[in-house]
């Protein structure tokens, strides 16, 4: 069963069946899945995972690419932050040793700055990712307002989301392939280790 959540300043209503039922929380907006805490699929224990992510990506480059040249920003920048939290989901996995909750950019961000992971995805993180994550909370959060003082038209704001959708796939790549680097180094490592155990008995 899945709960879906909705959470305002004082109370949480809970949809269940054709009703909604109150109760008493904190500031958010969760999916609640058996009251557990959703964690990212683990490939080491399900061969299958890597074959799904391996498609998904594909499905999800293909798109991006198709979104930014018939200038769907919006809908690139949405698959974009998805794909970057993924990916540095994936590492915090492996520094922790255990399969990493399902976080916001701008939680990661903060995790990141809390955990000893690896130094130069660090600085992407929290230099570039920070940066990149204030672009996209406009588009996401303040398209549609309009701040005193201020004339923006819808082309200017579409202009806009041109940036963060161009340059969020750079900065993916960037991630993607530093992630997956640090984790071939990381299974090297491990074997190289795993040899030696052997080699001694």
């Amino acid at each position: 069963m899945i709960q879906i959540v909705a959470l305002s300043s004082r109370r949480k209503y809970v949809l269940s069946g054709e009703s909604w039922t109150s109760t008493e929380t904190q500031n958010d907006i969760e999916i609640n899945a058996m009251q557990a805490i959703r964690k990212r699929a683990n490939a080491a224990s399900d061969h299958s995972i890597a074959k799904q992510r391996q498609a998904l990506f594909a499905a999800g480059y293909k798109r991006i690419r198709q979104a930014i040249n018939d200038q769907y920003y919006i809908e690139a920048i949405c698959i974009l932050e998805s794909w970057m939290a993924d990916r540095l989901e994936s590492h915090l996995s492996f520094v922790l040793h255990e399969p990493h909750a399902f976080y916001t950019l701008d939680r990661l961000v903060r995790q990141y700055e809390r955990h000893n992971v690896d130094s130069t995805l660090k600085t992407i993180v929290q230099n570039e990712v920070s940066v990149w994550k204030q672009q996209r909370n406009f588009i996401a959060h303040e398209l549609m307002k309009i701040e005193e003082g201020t004339h923006i038209s819808w082309t200017d704001r579409m202009g806009l989301s041109a940036k963060p959708a161009q340059e969020g796939l750079i900065l993916l790549r960037k991630i993607d392939r530093l992630v997956t680097a640090l984790q071939r180094k990381q299974a090297r490592t491990k074997n190289k280790a795993v040899d030696t155990v052997m080699g001694g008995q």
